[in-house]
């Protein structure tokens, strides 16, 4: 019975996008064999690779199913890149992906020399961190003079050490005569000989 009607419904491809038949389906059933091709328009999907290490993030807009080239893996300041978030394809899929990457915070030290006989300082915290307040140290016969760098208010991304500045104390020694005479006063630095 050649009086059958049609009706092709359009066929889906993973990755693509029906452009059509090659040619023109009949409204009803021919009296012989006829083959048509579906057409097919590839799709173009994006990938969207995360850094999050204050860089843009990787944008790739290709055609499904080609090649994705590869991935170097990213720095971050204070941290350790620890892979992506999921396996960054080798081709491109079906649909539009984001995969951020992970990191682990890494943790320095700060050595604080006091240089008055007590033991350093040393704080081992993660990278921008707040560092607590460091107070000044005291040394028998000097004055404290100082860091010799600036102790920072957070933790940086390496581990550093910072040594105290010393000046040596000057005393004063006064000879009091009780004879009439003027006392007599020597300054000198500690621990100096006194003449």
């Amino acid at each position: 019975n050649s009086d059958v009607l049609i009706n092709a419904p359009n066929p889906t491809k993973l990755g693509y996008t029906f452009a059509g038949w090659d040619g023109k389906i009949p409204s009803i059933m021919p009296a012989e064999d006829i083959t048509i091709t579906a057409k097919w328009e590839i799709n173009q999907y994006t990938l969207t690779i995360v850094l999050d290490n204050g860089e843009e993030n990787i944008v790739i807009k290709q055609d499904y199913n080609t090649a994705i080239n590869e991935i170097a893996n990213p720095e971050r300041v204070g941290h350790t890149f620890t892979g992506w978030d999921s396996e960054i394809p080798s081709v491109m899929p079906a649909g539009n992906s984001t995969i951020p990457a992970t990191w682990e915070i890494n943790q320095y030290t700060l050595t604080i020399v006091l240089g008055n006989g007590e033991e350093d300082i040393v704080i081992t915290q993660d990278y921008n961190s707040e560092i607590g307040e460091i107070i000044d140290p005291t040394k028998i016969g000097y004055k404290f003079a100082g860091w010799d760098r600036k102790i920072p208010s957070v933790m940086p991304a390496e581990d550093i050490t910072i040594n105290a500045t010393w000046s040596v104390a000057k005393y004063k020694i006064t000879f009091v005569l009780d004879n009439g005479d003027d006392d007599i006063v020597i300054m000198q630095d500690y621990n100096s000989d006194v003449l």
